[in-house]
C-alpha cells in the first residue's frame, strides 16, 4: 500500500478514483492541488461537490458522464476514453486546457467506478498554435520570395534564349535580371 501511495503521488498528473456513486475513493497530491484542496479533505467527498463549488464545470462533468456511458455500453473494444476541457484552477488566474483520461475500474459486478487522469496540456496546445502561426508566416514568405524570383528568372530565361538565337541585344537585360 505504501508503494502504491508513493507511485500515485509521484505522478505529476492529477489522479482520482471514484466509486460507482461518484464518491472520491483516492486522489493524489497533484489532483488535490488542481482543485485547491488537500487529499484527505477530498477522499469520501462526492465529485459533484466540485461541480457545485464551481471547481469542475458542468461541461466537464457532462463529458465525463458521456465517456463513462460509452465505456459501459461497450460497443467497441475501447477500455478507456478521454476528453479535453478548459478550467481555471483555484490557485491560478489563467484558464488551462486539460486532457482527461477515464478508465473503468475492474469489476466482477458490472460497474464499480472509474479512475481518471488529468493532464495539463496548456503549454503543448500553445506551442502547437505558435508553430502553426510560424508555419503560416514561412509559407507566406516562401510564396513572396517565389513570386519575386519568378519574374527576373523569366526575363533572364527569355533573354538567354534570344541570345542563343543570335540576338546579342539582350545581354544587358540578362545582367539586370
Amino acid at each position: 500500500l505504501e508503494q502504491y501511495e508513493t507511485a500515485l503521488n509521484t505522478v505529476p498528473d492529477g489522479v482520482f478514483l471514484l466509486d460507482s456513486e461518484g464518491t472520491m475513493l483516492r486522489v493524489n497530491d497533484a489532483w488535490a492541488s488542481l482543485v485547491g484542496s488537500e487529499p484527505e479533505a477530498l477522499v469520501g467527498t462526492s465529485f459533484s461537490t466540485l461541480v457545485d463549488d464551481g471547481i469542475v464545470s458542468e461541461e466537464s462533468m457532462e463529458a465525463y458522464s458521456d465517456v463513462v456511458r460509452e465505456l459501459l455500453e461497450g460497443d467497441s473494444d475501447r477500455e478507456r476514453g478521454s476528453f479535453t476541457t478548459r478550467a481555471t484552477p483555484p490557485t491560478d488566474d489563467e484558464e488551462h486546457i486539460y486532457e482527461v483520461h477515464i478508465r473503468l475500474l475492474p469489476s466482477e459486478t458490472g460497474f464499480d467506478g472509474t479512475v481518471g487522469l488529468v493532464r495539463d496540456v496548456t503549454e503543448q496546445v500553445e506551442q502547437r498554435k505558435r508553430l502553426e502561426r510560424e508555419n503560416e508566416r514561412l509559407d507566406e514568405f516562401a510564396s513572396i520570395v517565389s513570386h519575386d524570383l519568378r519574374n527576373p528568372l523569366s526575363v533572364l530565361q527569355g533573354s538567354l534564349e534570344a541570345m542563343d538565337a543570335g540576338d546579342d541585344g539582350h545581354h544587358a537585360r540578362s545582367l539586370r535580371a
